[in-house]
Formats: structure tokens, sequence, C-alpha cells
């Protein structure tokens, strides 16, 4: 019985569960090219890395998992990687984004600027379609990874990543992996002063 399900968002524990050196598993279970090229054989995964299960299979009484890790590579992008993973070196990650939430993006190359069919499926306020920066990288534009943005809307991507959060700023709307986002801490409210305290 497996304890993960296909898309699941997962923490890598334990490095060493991680079976590398491997790519005749991923050849005869693999059979989305790009996801096979993704797999990194000659290294494993950081503890703590944040991915997606991909597949999963049952091998010689082992349950075996290929998981997704994203990584940020400046602006480009989405980059990842594929690991062959034991199911005893991962644990269930939940998101702590929420819809309401205030958040800033923090990994740029998460920006999904050009996904309209999702944006169409899940966005039905035409203001706020007018508003998505179609075709916009976040990072090609100085000091938008420092804005402050409102999650609208998350859904799953539909495609194998994870999901995906819909967020408005002051101007624009953009498209963004809730993995490539942070939780803004809401500021502290000030004591007002008396005039006459120093």
């Amino acid at each position: 019985m497996f304890k993960f399900d296909v898309r699941d968002n997962v923490r890598i524990i334990n490095e060493n569960e991680c079976y590398v050196d491997d790519p005749k598993l991923v050849a005869d279970h693999v059979k989305d090219l790009y996801l096979a090229a993704c797999y990194c054989m000659s290294s494993q995964p950081c503890e703590d890395d944040i991915g997606q299960i991909i597949l999963r299979w049952e091998d010689n009484g082992q349950n075996i998992y290929y998981v997704r890790v994203y990584e940020d590579d400046s602006c480009g992008t989405p980059s990842c990687y594929c690991y062959l993973m034991d199911e005893s070196g991962l644990e269930a990650y939940e998101p702590e984004i929420k819809v309401g939430d205030k958040v800033k993006i923090v990994n740029g190359g998460m920006v999904f600027d050009t996904y309209a069919d999702w944006v169409v499926k899940h966005i039905t306020d035409k203001n706020l379609l007018a508003h998505w920066a179609y075709g916009c990288r976040v990072c090609d534009r100085p000091g938008d990874s420092v804005a402050v943005y409102e999650v609208l809307h998350i859904a799953p991507h539909g495609g194998g990543y994870g999901p995906l959060a819909f967020i408005k700023g002051t101007d624009k709307c953009f498209l963004v992996a809730v993995d490539g986002l942070a939780k803004v801490k809401p500021e502290a409210k000030q004591k007002k002063q008396h005039p006459l305290e120093f």
C-alpha cells in the first residue's frame, strides 16, 4: 500500500533514501521524455527540499516514488530535478499559502506567464483577466520581487506541477506556483505616542 498519491506535495526528510545512479529503473517506468531527462542520477536531493510525487510504483517489495524538486533558475524557465525516492525518505507537505494571504514572490522562475488555459478556467472576473501580466516575468521588472500581493485563487496546475496561485498586486496579476511564494507577516500596529511623550 502506498503512503503518498501522485501529485502529493512532499518534503525530503532523509536524502539517503534516494536511489542514485539507476537509469534503467527510470527508463522502465518514466515514459514522459521531459521528466525522464530531469532525472538527477549522480546526486541526491537536500533534506528539507520540497517536491511533488510525479509517479509511483512497487519494485521488489519497495514503494518507489519519482519526485520532482523545483529550483530557482534566476528568472528563466522553471527548472526541476527528479529523484527516485523510497517512501521512508519522504513526509507529507502542506503549503502554508491560502486564499486571502499577503505574499511576496521568492522564486521568479516559478511564474507561469503564458498559462492562459489555467487563468481562463479559474478566473472569471474580467477586470482581473485584463490585469493578468501575460508574457511578463516578475524578475524582468525591478522591484517586483519585493512587492506584496494578495492571493485570489489557488488550484492544481493540471500538468504535474504543484498548486498554482493567482495573485494581485497594485496594478498587475500573476500566476505563480505556490512553492514560489512566501507569506508576508502583517506589520505590527504601532502604539500612538502622546504628543508630550518622548
